[in-house]
């Protein structure tokens, strides 16, 4: 088939269809914005290495992070929704939200809550069930996913998209990554 679009026109569609994903993912899925707290920050690239201090059992099939797991796979290919925090539609900060009150486990509800919350760790030891943190656009925590093991998590990633897995391995994740941690 021969190319209908002159070059020029080819970079223009690309140029426009990147604007587009970029304001799709800034109008992603941390949820409603909580409202302002003096004693909220931003965790920094480094919180990526700092060491955890909360033990978890690992590699156990009943531990509480292959239960999260398990409950975040259950909902695999649920619509994405803004706000949303049931098989219904999530977006990224309800369904970690929602994993973790089947069990019992009390967590904020957005993204930057959860981010502020969640006990850092580091890559190195993250487990099933704990959750990773992403800056997708600029300077603030945006995104968020259960991990699930063998680099892989799974997420809420836009309007449009449906709960899915994802590889940190993926260049566009690697560099967004910011933060690993656990709630509890």
């Amino acid at each position: 088939m021969p190319n209908l679009l002159s070059q020029s026109a080819q970079y223009a569609y690309r140029v426009c269809a990147g604007i587009v994903v970029i304001v799709l993912l800034l109008n992603g899925c941390s949820g409603p914005e909580p409202k302002p707290d003096a004693r909220s920050h931003e965790p920094s690239a480094k919180a990526v290495t700092q060491k955890n201090t909360t033990p978890r059992t690992t590699h156990s099939t009943n531990s509480t992070g292959n239960k999260v797991v398990h409950l975040a796979q259950g909902v695999l290919g649920s619509p994405y929704k803004y706000g949303g925090s049931s098989p219904n539609g999530f977006d990224c900060s309800g369904l970690v939200y929602y994993t973790h009150s089947k069990l019992g486990i009390s967590v904020p509800r957005t993204t930057r809550q959860q981010a502020q919350h969640a006990d850092t760790l580091s890559l190195r030891d993250v487990e099933p069930g704990d959750i990773l943190f992403f800056k997708i656009y600029g300077n603030r925590i945006s995104h968020v996913g259960i991990y699930t093991g063998n680099n892989q998590f799974i997420h809420a990633p836009k309007s449009g998209k449906f709960v899915s897995y994802a590889s940190i391995d993926d260049p566009f994740w690697r560099q967004r990554l910011v933060k690993a941690g656990r709630l509890h």
